[in-house]
């Protein structure tokens, strides 16, 4: 499945029963967030919600650019093997989440030339 499978699918849920239960939109969204990590296996160890947080643990990957992830999401506290974001109150965690996976995406797609080289 594709990122672009879920979104048919949430369409036609939406267009079916209306505006989907925040449960389900996350059901979709662990869907979504599966397909876009299926090429990044080597990078993400796993994603969790731990308390109040997002916690996204991280393989050791030497090209990822930890300031990239800071500047892109300022909330975020990004350690060296795992990044944290926030779930509290009006945090938008899912967005964050989804910038997130959009930003190893371009590094990974970055990276993967260099590697060919080398």
């Amino acid at each position: 499945m594709n990122p672009d499978d879920v979104q048919t699918i949430r369409a036609e849920l939406r267009d079916r029963f209306g505006p989907a239960p925040t449960p389900v939109e996350d059901l979709l969204l662990a869907v979504e967030i599966r397909a876009q990590t299926g090429h990044l296996r080597g990078m993400v160890r796993s994603i969790a919600h731990e308390g109040s947080e997002i916690l996204v643990r991280l393989r050791d990957v030497h090209w990822l650019d930890r300031d990239v992830i800071r500047r892109a999401l300022p909330r975020a506290t990004v350690g060296h093997l795992q990044i944290r974001l926030s779930a509290l109150g009006d945090a938008d965690w899912r967005g964050d989440l989804k910038r997130l996976i959009e930003e190893f995406a371009r590094m990974s797609a970055a990276a993967a030339p260099a590697a060919a080289t080398a």
